[in-house]
């Protein structure tokens, strides 16, 4: 770890000579400033991965989901009726992120929709052992995605806000956190959302990967509504296409499941809105988790609702100015929630890096 540390100042401290030296070098240097982050990242992961965490597992979710595909694989069980608890032992998951009832119960179950553990299912059969480096595959993607779509001149500082914070670039990868897994397609439906039936597919395998995904609905539905100019039909079509794409993509890998057992698949991918969770926080909900002030989970989901109506009618009526929001709205929404972890908000910022690309090349084409 020392010597890892010794190499990226030596990386940081040269690049830094070179790029004061004269305005030729910085030019050059300009494709070098994020693979140097990247290779950063990954030395980074390794170190957590192998060396401080040992190989186990921070959260109940990634272990959950790793013997969903485990079971899946080796024995073609649906995972959604079983009891996942074996999993926490299996991955040696620290107590302190297991999830919790309000009673105080495990949360054995798995919690999320298909695309969620079948991502996983070609690398547990080849033998691949730990799924965390699948989740950087998928940020490394992500990373990829937004340099390659980025313009020439922008492409040096494309990546900085996944760095602005190690949590996002490397720490919630290292505690076991998944969201990648739909941050990619997420990216993928930013950067397609002129072609109502292309985003329609990324956003459902987004939204077949995890739930966050799916408050960000009514905004999409409302940009596909505004995306030409036209007649009423052409502006209902755009939501219909997007809408069909949509289901097509989220239930292909969720249907095998559904049809074995419909309940249980239902009961587990509502865990999360139940209000069924022990309340942890990184939002508006520190307040009672601190015990400032004792509010009802009722208080927050009456909160969350309320702001989450107003966003979207002042999206709608005030479309023309608010349209490039379509990303924040959502996280701002989710700050608000009873149970409103960090990672519920922080991982839209590269699918914002998108809509920035988006709002600069349409500011540049118009100069």
């Amino acid at each position: 770890m020392v010597g890892y540390c010794l190499v990226v100042y030596a990386i940081a401290f040269v690049s830094l000579a070179l790029a004061f030296s004269s305005p030729r070098h910085a030019e050059k240097l300009r494709d070098f400033i994020p693979i140097s982050l990247v290779v950063a990242m990954l030395i980074s992961a390794y170190v957590l991965f192998q060396i401080h965490y040992r190989g186990a597992y921070r959260t109940d979710a990634l272990a959950f989901t790793h013997y969903a595909a485990d079971l899946f694989v080796e024995k073609g069980l649906n995972p959604y009726p079983l009891d996942l608890q074996d999993a926490l032992y299996r991955f040696k998951v620290d107590p302190l992120y297991i999830t919790l009832t309000p009673s105080g119960d495990i949360s054995t179950n798995l919690a999320y929709p298909a695309l969620h553990f079948l991502a996983f299912v070609p690398f547990v059969a080849v033998g691949l052992q730990d799924m965390r480096w699948v989740i950087f595959l998928f940020e490394i993607a992500t990373a990829i995605t937004l340099y390659y779509n980025a313009p020439k001149e922008l492409r040096p500082i494309v990546l900085l806000p996944i760095f602005v914070s190690a949590d996002l670039a490397i720490d919630f990868n290292a505690g076991s956190v998944t969201d990648f897994l739909w941050v990619l397609p997420m990216v993928w439906t930013a950067l397609s959302m002129n072609d109502p039936f292309r985003s329609g597919i990324f956003y459902g395998i987004a939204s077949a990967v995890k739930q966050v995904p799916w408050i960000v609905a009514p905004f999409m539905l409302i940009r596909m509504f505004n995306l030409k100019e036209g007649s009423l039909i052409v502006k209902v079509s755009n939501v219909l296409k997007f809408l069909g794409a949509t289901a097509i993509s989220f239930a292909l890998p969720n249907l095998l499941f559904i049809a074995k057992d419909p309940e249980a698949w239902f009961s587990g991918i509502s865990i999360p809105a139940s209000g069924e969770l022990v309340l942890l926080s990184q939002g508006l909900s520190m307040l009672t988790q601190a015990g400032v002030t004792p509010l009802p989970p009722a208080f927050y989901l009456g909160t969350t609702a309320a702001l989450f109506l107003a966003l979207v009618t002042n999206y709608f009526v005030y479309f023309d100015k608010l349209k490039h929001l379509t990303w924040v709205l959502p996280a701002v929404t989710m700050w608000f929630s009873h149970r409103a972890l960090q990672n519920y908000f922080m991982y839209w910022i590269p699918v914002m890096v998108v809509e920035v690309l988006v709002i600069y090349l349409e500011r540049r084409n118009h100069q």
